[in-house]
């Protein structure tokens, strides 16, 4: 079954009219990390799988911050056939299909990425009220969170729009 996945375009979703004009989702502003030198390249051309790539990318801290985890996301668990949703600021502005060869995880000099043809949700679908979006509204919740537990009210907000997109 596909997954549902929210995705933040950059800090407060500042990057979403740069993802929607070049219909992609990337991870970038990596190279201020220590880390950098180990993730700077296509990962799943470096790492076999998400295992190796836990065991040697190497972290030490706590798994809350543990940068690696969203990395392993967006390269490893979003798959052909998922839904993400564009978070800005307590609603979504937009939602894409991660489509077979168009959506597949590719790495260039600006970053991590997925060709995504998104579809903007105008005006945004407001979250407030949602039992999601008390989960998204929390530091931890990171640039992408699977929100599979929430299909469900996330589809009943796209029909009370009049929209019948999933």
């Amino acid at each position: 079954m596909a997954k549902y996945w929210k995705i933040s375009p950059g800090p407060g979703g500042s990057n979403w009219e740069d993802w929607l004009k070049k219909s992609y989702c990337v991870l970038y502003d990596w190279k201020e990390q220590p880390y950098f030198d180990k993730i700077n390249t296509n990962l799943k051309n470096k790492y076999r799988s998400s295992e190796e790539f836990f065991e040697k990318a190497g972290y030490k801290g706590g798994l809350k911050n543990d940068w690696r985890q969203q990395l392993k996301t967006f390269v490893w668990d979003i798959t052909v056939g998922d839904y993400i949703f564009a978070y800005k600021k307590g609603s979504f502005v937009g939602w894409g299909k991660i489509e077979e060869k168009t959506g597949e995880y590719y790495y260039d000099d600006e970053g991590h990425k997925r060709n995504v043809e998104w579809i903007e949700f105008s005006p945004a679908l407001n979250l407030e009220g949602t039992e999601l979006i008390k989960k998204l509204a929390v530091r931890s919740a990171g640039t992408i969170k699977n929100i599979d537990d929430y299909r469900g009210e996330i589809n009943n907000l796209i029909r009370k729009k009049g929209l019948n997109i999933l």
